[in-house]
C-alpha cells in the first residue's frame, strides 16, 4: 500500500511559509519601533535646541537690551521665535511619527499588506529647518 505524503509537504511548505511571515512581519515591526524612537530623538533634540535658544534670548534680552535696541534681531524677538519654531517642528514631528507607527502596525496586522510609496515626512522636516535655518541668517544680516 501507497500512502501519498502531498498531504505531508504541503504541511510542512504552508508551515514555513507562515514562519517566513511572521518572521518578516516580526523585522517590519521591529524596523517600525526603531524609526519611532528615531523620531523620538529627533524630537527631543529640536525641542530641547528651541528651549536653549530661548531661554539664551531671554538672558540676553535681560542683560544686553538697552545697547542693542536697534537691531532688528531684538526689534522682532526673532530668537524667541526660532526656538518656539523648534519647539513646535519637534513636537509636529513626534506626533507625526506616532502617527505613522501606529499605521504600519495596522498594516502589519491585516492579511493584505502591501507596500505604499508616499511622501517621506523626514524630506518635509529637513526643509522646513533649511527655511528657518535660511530666514535666520538674513535676519541677522539685517
Amino acid at each position: 500500500m501507497i500512502i501519498p505524503q502531498s498531504n505531508n509537504s504541503m504541511s510542512q511548505t504552508d508551515n514555513k511559509h507562515n514562519l517566513t511571515n511572521e518572521l518578516a512581519k516580526m523585522r517590519t515591526r521591529d524596523a517600525a519601533a526603531r524609526t519611532l524612537m528615531a523620531w523620538t530623538r529627533t524630537a527631543i533634540s529640536l525641542i530641547g535646541f528651541g528651549f536653549a535658544i530661548a531661554q539664551a534670548y531671554e538672558l540676553y534680552e535681560a542683560e544686553y537690551n538697552a545697547s542693542h535696541a536697534g537691531r532688528m534681531l531684538v526689534r522682532l524677538n526673532a530668537p524667541l521665535i526660532f526656538g518656539i519654531s523648534f519647539m513646535i517642528l519637534g513636537i509636529i514631528g513626534l506626533v507625526a511619527g506616532i502617527r505613522m507607527h501606529r499605521q504600519s502596525i495596522r498594516q502589519i496586522r491585516s492579511d493584505q499588506y502591501s507596500y505604499e510609496e508616499h511622501m517621506s515626512f523626514t524630506v518635509v522636516v529637513a526643509i522646513i529647518l533649511v527655511l528657518i535655518g535660511v530666514s535666520g541668517i538674513l535676519l541677522l544680516l539685517y
